[in-house]
């Protein structure tokens, strides 16, 4: 009883959370023209106006910064991993292993690559003059911050898709047995457009674009030699999930989904 309780608390919690995300990007999402594609298209704009791509040295001209999202996707994301805990005690069935590569992926993304690369957003914007006319750029901002990170035309649809998809996952589960029709329906039906979009629309162009400046930076790297005469290049491991991982678990995962749609959805109308 104490352990259902907890679960069900849990699974609200997320819920709740997952929730004020999904808001939250929308609200972001929201640039000075209405959207974040207008936001984006305003370099564009410019770039039409005053000339060709500019060498990447010189100053960029950047969208107006998008408001920033709060922390919640973080702290969600991070008290995830109890649900690795959660199958290892016996709460609830699953793979530890599994549960925990899926905490791991997700996380990746978000603390290793959206909270240490802000530079990002840098390779998408930004003119120069036409003819050696040198155009009138924009004053450089101060360096980008996690909130600027988040004016890439792939955190929108990275941020929508993981929160609508566990704004209705936590949701059903909470339910328990009591879910009702809509609710199973749209737990065994979300992932179709979601999790393509999250993955092919905001996941692998943010590891692709922050990939340059991991391996300049070196940053989660072990080079050698050190005491245990071992190296892991974190830019390389990127790129591996980028190439093969990435689509590799998309392929299996989505197949996977999809059979367990066409049994519980197709029970589900056998016993109506």
């Amino acid at each position: 009883m104490a352990a259902a309780a907890y679960l069900r608390l849990y699974n609200l919690a997320q819920a709740a959370g997952w929730t004020a995300a999904l808001a939250a990007s929308l609200a972001a999402s929201r640039g000075p023209s209405g959207s974040v594609y207008a936001a984006a298209a305003a370099p564009i704009r410019e770039l039409e106006e005053m000339g060709g791509w500019r060498p990447r040295h010189q100053p960029p001209a950047h969208p107006q910064p998008l408001p920033p999202l709060p922390p919640i996707p973080g702290v969600c994301q991070g008290a995830a991993l109890l649900e690795t805990a959660h199958v290892v005690a016996g709460l609830v069935k699953g793979s530890a292993p599994l549960a925990l590569l899926q905490w791991f992926g997700r996380s990746n993304v978000l603390f290793l690559i959206l909270g240490a690369v802000p530079e990002v957003r840098e390779i998408m914007w930004g003119v120069s003059g036409r003819g050696g006319t040198p155009g009138r750029l924009p004053t450089s901002p101060p360096p980008p911050s996690l909130s600027q990170v988040r004016t890439h035309p792939a955190i929108l649809p990275l941020f929508l898709a993981w929160a609508a998809a566990d704004v209705v996952r936590y949701a059903w589960y909470a339910s328990g047995t009591r879910a009702p029709a809509w609710l199973t329906w749209a737990r065994y039906s979300a992932f179709i457009p979601l999790y393509p979009l999250g993955i092919f629309a905001g996941e692998m162009p943010l590891i692709a674009a922050a990939r340059p400046f991991i391996s300049k930076r070196r940053l989660w790297c072990v080079d050698m030699p050190n005491a245990f005469n071992w190296g892991f290049d974190y830019s390389w491991f990127c790129g591996l999930g980028l190439y093969l991982l990435l689509p590799a678990a998309f392929l299996h995962l989505y197949g996977t989904l999809l059979a367990a749609r066409k049994r519980r959805l197709g029970a589900h109308k056998k016993r109506e």
